[in-house]
């Protein structure tokens, strides 16, 4: 007989995708603590969508280093923390995230309701 008891108290990713807008809180909490709980590492994926606007998405992406800096004040997270902002297509880029580095856990904040109708 096997022992799998080891292997199932090991730490996994948990991948948080957010808009970061304000309506993401709860789920920003809700993904932070999942990440404290199971000293998991968390990894946070913003995406800004190229629109038809004229506005390139690269002049609306935030900082990664400020959007950590943030989750960290806000949420008091000693925890490992990794962010990925990019400008593209929002699913392409969680699923290759959450894909590399093996999230056991996805955790999707509130987007633009547009975004959905892509997928």
């Amino acid at each position: 007989m096997t022992n799998t008891s080891a292997s199932s108290h090991e730490p996994q990713d948990i991948l948080l995708a957010t808009d970061l807008s304000i309506r993401a809180d709860r789920a920003e909490a809700r993904a932070v603590e999942r990440a404290a709980a199971l000293q998991a590492k968390l990894h946070v994926v913003t995406v800004i969508e190229p629109d038809r606007n004229t506005q390139a998405a690269d002049a609306r992406m935030p900082d990664p280093q400020s959007i950590e800096a943030d989750l960290r004040r806000s949420y008091g997270t000693d925890s490992g923390l990794e962010v990925t902002a990019e400008a593209s297509k929002a699913w392409p880029v969680i699923i290759r995230e959450a894909t590399a580095h093996n999230c056991a856990l996805i955790v999707l904040g509130p987007a633009d309701p547009c975004g959905l109708e892509s997928v």
